[in-house]
């Protein structure tokens, strides 16, 4: 490869081309990809008051209820509603090993535990900004637009089919829920596939419904929200996973994956590899690497492209955080030898090996072309950093596909 594999010619730009700075820059810290455990927050939270007409919320108070009360002017069945991003917070292509869910008790009338169980939402619902005063909250206030209901999903637009939500009526997880200031726990085998599912299939994740059995009079719980201002009581969930094949998993990439799946946007003569994504090219063969627009996503993008050489390991692969992803190789901030350096990218004015930049109006589309191939075998490892809008990451940016490059 005339400019972008041969271990000769490279080596005389990687003075001028290490430039990964610009990622660490964006996106911090480089955690370690083999981290196996990670604590989350919901990103949203409501009781569905059975009481009210379906007009009644609690979506941004600092608690959630679950359970019957009883009372001489009515009955109150109240359930629990929770969202949690796994998507957002484990890589893709992770293994989730173990899940539990905990939930801190604020007050109760009850005497002794009682079974609640948990059940995975099956429509997705809204979030809204009703508060009810704190020694109120059990009652609920008027709902707000969107906020999902005893009777709605998005307040005023859309139904759940069953009044009181659409839930799997298996449990995913039980657990005997104690007295005031006690936590909660819920974790099973099934509540580990949900998360698992979750992780697969972002679409898929409308979260999780908590009830009791709803007969026992004054078996209510109140739990503390994701708004709660003790941070420490706020519900988490705790995510245990491993990475089995971090060499492959981080080829995959995240761009798109607010669609439930990843894809392969970055290819090397119009492959993006095998099983492996690895492209085989011979000796003297020409090469043409590609980057086309995300799916779904602006016209136009910004992008950089990444050279390592060599194959990379287990060791070498770092996970960026925020859902960024994990790209297989280190950046030049954490040291070590070899480095990857830029070879393409639209966002600075630098010319890359000797090519004129990209049009920064333009989406990546037919980056490099090189007509004589290499001179000589080599095996190089591509991958490519996308700034997109469409992406699942709250930072707007996603890893591409890598391309392992064999040149035989």
């Amino acid at each position: 490869m005339r400019r972008t594999t041969s271990r000769t010619r490279l080596s005389r730009h990687r003075t001028i081309l290490m430039l990964g700075v610009v990622a660490c820059l964006m996106f911090g810290l480089l955690v370690d990809a083999r981290a196996q455990q990670v604590v989350i927050e919901p990103t949203r939270d409501n009781t569905l008051y059975e009481f009210g007409g379906g007009q009644t919320g609690n979506a941004a108070g600092i608690s959630i209820f679950a359970g019957y009360q009883f009372t001489t002017f009515q009955e109150r069945i109240k359930r629990a509603v929770l969202h949690f991003d796994v998507a957002g917070a484990v890589p893709k292509g992770a293994t989730v090993t173990n899940a539990t869910l905990s939930l801190r008790v604020t007050k109760t009338r009850a005497t002794e535990a009682d079974e609640f169980t948990l059940h995975r939402i099956s429509q997705d619902w809204g979030d809204g900004t009703s508060v009810a005063p704190a020694n109120t909250g059990g009652i609920g206030v008027a709902a707000t637009e969107t906020e999902a209901t005893w009777l709605y999903t998005f307040y005023r637009t859309t139904q759940w089919n069953n009044a009181g939500g659409d839930f799997e009526a298996m449990p995913s997880a039980t657990s005997m829920v104690g007295l005031s200031g006690s936590t909660a726990t819920w974790s099973s085998a099934t509540l580990t596939s949900d998360v698992q599912t979750f992780l697969d299939s972002p679409t898929a994740n409308f979260g999780w419904l908590i009830k009791n059995d709803e007969t026992e009079v004054w078996t209510a719980r109140r739990f503390a929200s994701h708004e709660n201002t003790n941070a420490s009581f706020r519900p988490k969930l705790t995510i245990d996973y491993t990475l089995d094949a971090p060499e492959v998993t981080c080829r995959v990439g995240t761009v798109d994956l607010g669609s439930g799946t990843a894809s392969d946007i970055l290819t090397v003569n119009g492959s993006a590899g095998d099983a492996q994504r690895e492209v085989a090219v011979a000796v003297g063969s020409p090469i043409s690497i590609d980057m086309a627009a995300p799916p779904g996503g602006p016209a136009s993008a910004n992008f950089v492209l990444y050279i390592w050489l060599g194959i990379p390991t287990p060791s070498d692969v770092q996970l960026l955080p925020k859902n960024v992803g994990s790209i297989c190789f280190p950046f030049l901030a954490l040291g070590g030898t070899p480095q990857p350096f830029k070879i393409w990218n639209n966002i600075g004015r630098n010319n890359k090996l000797g090519v004129a930049d990209f049009p920064s109006s333009a989406a990546p589309s037919n980056v490099l072309n090189f007509p004589p191939g290499a001179g000589s075998a080599a095996d190089a490892t591509l991958q490519g950093l996308i700034f997109d809008n469409n992406s699942a990451a709250d930072v707007n940016a996603s890893v591409t596909n890598a391309v392992v490059l064999r040149i035989q």
